[in-house]
């Protein structure tokens, strides 16, 4: 996604997913790459940090 947002006028999102052992550290890690990387838009989800959610993966 970053190869592209100098292409384009508005952002394109990107969700980073990750598992429900992740740091802090992890994700301000993930965050900070992709603000370098000149990510416009960037959504950070961990799974199982929100009740009912609906995100799901097939195993």
């Amino acid at each position: 996604m970053a190869a592209t947002q100098s292409l384009v006028d508005n952002a394109v999102s990107q969700t980073l997913r990750f598992a429900e052992n992740a740091s802090a550290h992890d994700l301000a890690t993930c965050l900070l790459r992709s603000w370098e990387l000149g990510l416009k838009d960037c959504t950070a989800y961990r799974e199982g940090s929100r009740g009912g959610a609906t995100v799901a993966s097939a195993r």
